[in-house]
């Protein structure tokens, strides 16, 4: 198994079909390089992938986590100006407050009956935006601190050394 979460259980093709899915649904709407996809979810099979998706479209996924005061989620998904919104059932009442559409994720670690047709997303480059991770700041308030592919794979070639 690729995945496990309580009984549910992925191999790693239907991992990717669930990925490929949501990233062809997430590219359709406008995610790409240069914008960003909030992720407010609990941790689970839907959050690996809407996390993986988002990436595969091109975009850059900024989690925020759904026990959070109101306040602080709402600062932080201002000021991330996301191009959509991604919830499970505690990111929906997390956000209730908020105006924005939300797309649903808790099924999304279903494989896909059928398969969105549309054209594959966009490689991001090495210097795009891969995720969005906001910090505490110096001051107390949220600030959101940018990695890019480039620096993951830096990272990553480092361990491995």
């Amino acid at each position: 198994p690729a995945l496990v979460d309580g009984a549910r259980r992925l191999d790693y093709a239907a991992l990717d079909a669930c990925v490929a899915a949501l990233a062809r649904r997430l590219h359709v709407a406008g995610a790409g390089p240069g914008t960003r996809v909030v992720v407010c979810a609990e941790r689970s099979a839907a959050l690996v992938v809407a996390l993986h998706a988002v990436v595969r479209a091109g975009a850059a996924y900024v989690p925020l986590e759904p026990s959070l005061p109101a306040a602080r989620l709402a600062h932080m998904l201002a000021d991330a100006a996301p191009r959509l919104v991604l919830v499970d059932a505690a990111g929906a009442r997390a956000l209730e407050g908020d105006a924005r559409a939300a797309w649903r994720i808790d099924d999304v670690a279903q494989p896909p009956a059928t398969d969105v047709v549309a054209a594959p997303p966009p490689a991001p480059a090495p210097d795009d935006a891969a995720y969005v991770i906001y910090t505490s700041g110096s001051t107390g308030t949220p600030k959101g601190a940018i990695n890019t592919h480039a620096g993951i794979c830096n990272r990553l070639l480092w361990m491995q050394e």
